[in-house]
Formats: C-alpha cells, sequence, structure tokens
C-alpha cells in the first residue's frame, strides 16, 4: 500500500511535467504502466487473501518488509548485509508467489504486472488495433502569481500494435492530454440529456453536435466525450 501510494503520488508530478520537458509518449507511458501494474498485483493479493489467509498474510509480511527496505537509505558500510537481505526476501516472496499459484491456478505472478513495459504490451496486441488507455491523475502547475495549484486532469495514451517481423517499426504510443475532468464530465452528461430527450441514437447526436461552432453545443465531443460515450454506447448496444 505504501508503495503504490509513494508511486500515485511520483506518477502525478511526472505527467504534470511530460509535455513541457518534450517526453515521448512511449516514455510518459512506461510508469504509468508500472503504476497500473502495481495497483493489479495489490489487488490480485487482496483476493487472494480471502482464499488462503495464512499463507497471503506471510506474502503480504514480506513484501511490506521489501518496500521498507526499497525506501530505505542503509549505511555503506553494510550495504552487503542490506543487499543479502533484499535477495533472500525477493526469493522467499518468488517462493510464496508460486506456492500460492499452485492453490490458485489463476493466479499470476507480481513482475508480470509490475514489468511490463510498453514494448511488451504492444507485442501482446492483436495485429491492427490499438489500445486506449486512460488515466485520471492530479496535475500540478504555478499560477500567475507563482503558487502551485492543482487539478484532476484525464490523459490518454493511444497504444498501437507491434508490428511483425519485416513490416517496419511500429507505431509510435501518443500522449493526449484531454483536460480537466470536470468539463469532461459535465459535458458527458449534458449529452445523456441531449439523447434521453429526443431519443436520438448517440452516433446521430454526435454527428449533429460536431458541426456546431467554437464554444457552442458540444464542440469538445469527439474528444472529450470519449470515455463516457464509449460506455453509453455498449449499454445501449450501438457499437
Amino acid at each position: 500500500m505504501r508503495m503504490t501510494e509513494a508511486l500515485r503520488y511520483r506518477l502525478n508530478g511526472y505527467l504534470s511535467l511530460t509535455r513541457a520537458a518534450g517526453v515521448s509518449g512511449s516514455k510518459a507511458y512506461e510508469p504509468v504502466l508500472s503504476w497500473k501494474g502495481a495497483v493489479t498485483a495489490r489487488q490480485q493479493r487482496l483476493r487472494l487473501e480471502r482464499r488462503d489467509p495464512e499463507l497471503a498474510a506471510e506474502l503480504r509480511s514480506v513484501s511490506s518488509r521489501l518496500a521498507a527496505l526499497a525506501f530505505a537509505a542503509p549505511d555503506p558500510r553494510q550495504r552487503e548485509a542490506y543487499q543479502q537481505q533484499i535477495i533472500k526476501l525477493s526469493e522467499r516472496k518468488e517462493q510464496l508467489e508460486k506456492d500460492l499459484a499452485r492453490k490458485n491456478p489463476t493466479m499470476r505472478p507480481d513482475e508480470e504486472f509490475t514489468r511490463l513495459s510498453p514494448e511488451r504490451l504492444q507485442q501482446s496486441l492483436a495485429a491492427k488495433t490499438v489500445l486506449v488507455d486512460f488515466l485520471e491523475y492530479s496535475h500540478s502547475a504555478p499560477d500567475l502569481k507563482g503558487k502551485l495549484s492543482s487539478e484532476r486532469r484525464l490523459v490518454a495514451f493511444v497504444v498501437p500494435a507491434a508490428r511483425k517481423t519485416g513490416e517496419g517499426k511500429g507505431a509510435e504510443i501518443v500522449q493526449i492530454d484531454l483536460g480537466a475532468v470536470q468539463p469532461l464530465a459535465e459535458a458527458i452528461d449534458q449529452l445523456g440529456k441531449a439523447r434521453a430527450q429526443t431519443g436520438t441514437p448517440y452516433g446521430a447526436v454526435l454527428r449533429k453536435r460536431r458541426g456546431h461552432g467554437p464554444g457552442e453545443g458540444f464542440a469538445i465531443m469527439p474528444i472529450g466525450m470519449l470515455v463516457g460515450l464509449m460506455t453509453r454506447l455498449a449499454e445501449s448496444e450501438e457499437l
């Protein structure tokens, strides 16, 4: 839990700087994927605790000790002992995960989640497919007076499948900043109300509203409403 929270805090700060620093989409996506992997691994362990409390409790204890060591600053004179302790705990953690895996065939090692790279993810996607991965985060930036302020923002990473051998280099991952969350949420609600009032399918509402001028109607819908729209389309079987 401590490690996950620390990773999220650093991730928020990192994403606040990526565009201004000219960081590529692939590079910016690496810590996002790692954080999501850490969260997924933790959720898996919580489910396993209900199935095998004793074994899961030891795994949690070992994982916590490893996390504490990762954040510690060892005495240079004790560096060898420090590294040996990490190795010993890592081996014990791996063994416990194997024991749990034998009892729970669907379990996957934490490393499969936490060490998944953008390149491996692209290779795992079916040919000619694209994954759009969304993340809501706290964006921090100084205001006109130099005071640091923050707001909830939404970012999307467009992840294309890797090309097959001989087809050349695959497309790069693209980071798309969708802006503040609040206006997007309000725009999605407006779309839902428009659809409810007229009974018109979402696709038709979008085609109609997209022609409005700046600041009119749902001018931001083609991008801003993507997240909520996909959910609504799925629910109404219009996909």
